[in-house]
């Protein structure tokens, strides 16, 4: 299984704004599971995480595709080839 979520890795892998689309596919996610969205897109309580899992082949991590050194959260090294294959030479 591979994971995504919203706001890690790349800004243009799944822009944090999409945490609102993603929360409102579920209703009211505070009364649920307690859990809810600050205006910049955090989640509080702090230490909660959002996303999607989904079957791949090949083992994916949006890591591969964020050009960004020395995180702490990181899972996979950067991979310049897959960048190339989704946005061509750019990583904007």
């Amino acid at each position: 299984m591979s994971r995504m979520s919203p706001g890690s890795g790349a800004a243009n892998v799944w822009p944090i704004t999409q945490q609102k689309v993603l929360f409102s596919l579920f209703g009211n996610v505070e009364e649920l599971i307690g859990v809810k969205l600050t205006d910049r897109c955090l989640m509080m309580p702090i230490k909660s995480v959002s996303g999607v899992f989904f079957p791949n082949e090949n083992k994916f991590e949006s890591c591969q595709l964020c050009p960004r050194e020395g995180c702490v959260g990181r899972r996979a090294p950067h991979d310049l080839a897959l960048v190339k294959k989704y946005w061509g030479e750019s990583e904007e």
